[in-house]
């Protein structure tokens, strides 16, 4: 038998290792480009100019092939270690047993076919799999960067039998009715984008003011105008009918800005009053003389009205969003099916979805829930107004309505009927009692936690 070479046993090794490499490059070059983000990539480009992160977009550009060049790259690289192993290795090992005299201990055993398969297994899972897969995760970017340029020269190298292999494994899905997949990039449901921002959050990567925008970013296609509208009966109105005096006093009381101006019967819009032109027209009824007494009809203020945009109630607050850039506006009416007007809706609502309430000096707004006695007897008032949504993040319930917004209205749609004060009524695990109500709705109520009992029915009215 041939004797143990060492420098030949080295230079195996070595070869060993360089496969082992050569298939961590290709590991890193798939994760790094699948995990890169393009607009890193557009970043740098634009900072730098880098031919580098050129090469790196081209790749992401043509993703399904540059991967198929990753995967080819792997194969060949793990297929020739194997063969190494095999034919190499394991007769070296062998060699080096014998002259132990260990191989006629251990013959039966193979006990250098097992060493040699464990050594290079161990190389090519550590250094060649798991060590190149964790550096391309942590820094895609950077790892991009360097692999990009090498791997365009191997796929350039190998693109017909990538061309190939991919057209081959496109025949496959076929005959099982699977479409293929036009790049590896992930796509994240909504629920998966909210569980990666509340880790995000929770890493500290975000902030928390971040945190509750992007979360209820999420609620803008959900919400309905009607839902976060200023109703009718709330909304500073004008009518034809005022006197220019009242008209004056209106605008300087409610600190807005813009106001509906309806006709006479007080029914259409006819278009919006702004404080600005008011304030134009004041400087020129002083110039002209006149009397205050006059109405809007008499002194043609109408001349003085902007267009009023009308959207129906179901409108959603993404599409309102989008409304109010494109019309440059920054308010609308909004009316019923039956084409009554039912509320008004602003760019200030649509924003106090995303960032929460919003108020200038001007909003003198109550607070909406206020616990009673420092909340330590578990009660607390609620304004009848209150939506159901923040009802909810406040008591951590999950009440729900297809009809009513506001917790006022869903008390009123579970009577079936206006209550009077008083009156209670059990929702869930919750008690309500009618504060104080008016002809038409819930003004106030106070609300405490139901004790626990068997048998109870969600809904009592006593």
């Amino acid at each position: 038998m041939a004797e143990f070479d060492l420098l030949g046993f080295i230079f195996i090794l070595l070869l060993a290792l360089f496969l082992v490499l050569i298939n961590g490059f290709f590991v890193a070059a798939e994760f790094a480009l699948v995990s890169v983000r393009p607009s890193k990539v557009e970043e740098l480009i634009q900072k730098t100019g880098s031919r580098r992160a050129k090469a790196v977009q081209k790749a992401i550009e043509n993703q399904d092939e540059v991967i198929s060049a990753t995967q080819l790259g792997i194969t060949m690289a793990s297929l020739a270690l194997g063969f190494l192993a095999g034919s190499y290795i394991d007769p070296v090992i062998e060699l080096f047993f014998h002259d132990l005299d260990f191989l006629a201990v251990f013959s039966g055993l193979a006990l250098g076919g097992i060493f040699a398969y464990a050594m290079t297994t161990y190389m090519h899972v550590v250094i060649g799999e798991l060590a190149p897969k964790s550096i391309a995760l942590q820094y895609p970017a950077k790892t991009s960067l360097w692999i990009a340029q090498p791997l365009h020269w191997f796929t350039s190298l190998f693109r017909p039998i990538i061309w190939f292999f991919n057209k081959t494994g496109w025949l496959v899905l076929a005959i099982f009715g699977i479409k293929p997949l036009v790049g590896h990039r992930s796509i994240h449901s909504e629920d998966e984008l909210k569980l990666l921002i509340s880790q995000s959050s929770t890493a500290g990567i975000l902030e928390e003011q971040e945190t509750a925008i992007l979360r209820r970013t999420f609620d803008l296609p959900d919400t309905q105008v009607r839902m976060i509208m200023a109703p009718r009966r709330d909304m500073v109105t004008i009518s034809m009918t005022d006197d220019f005096a009242n008209i004056v006093k209106k605008v300087n009381k409610s600190g807005h800005s813009r106001f509906p101006v309806f006709d006479s019967a007080h029914e259409s819009v006819l278009g919006f009053l702004y404080a600005k032109d008011l304030l134009e027209y004041v400087e020129l009824a002083f110039e002209k003389d006149i009397k205050f007494e006059d109405t809007l009809e008499d002194i043609n203020i109408t001349e003085l009205l902007r267009e009023a945009d009308i959207v129906p109630e179901t409108m959603r607050a993404d599409r309102m969003l989008t409304t109010f850039q494109e019309r440059k506006r920054h308010c609308s009416v909004v009316v019923d099916e039956y084409g009554g007007v039912v509320g008004l809706i602003t760019l200030e609502d649509i924003l106090e979805l995303l960032v929460g309430d919003i108020q200038d000096e001007y909003d003198i707004e109550p607070k909406e829930i206020i616990p009673v006695g420092g909340g330590l007897n578990g009660e607390s008032n609620v304004n009848g107004q209150t939506s159901i949504d923040d009802f909810n993040d406040y008591f951590k319930t999950n009440l729900d309505s297809d009809i009513s917004v506001t917790i006022g209205g869903l008390i009123i749609e579970k009577m079936g009927r206006i209550p009077i004060e008083n009156e209670k009524i059990r929702v869930e695990n919750l008690i309500f009692s009618v504060v104080e109500v008016t002809k038409l709705r819930i003004v106030s109520l106070l609300v405490s936690k139901a004790p626990e009992e068997t048998d109870t029915p969600e809904k009592s009215i006593t």
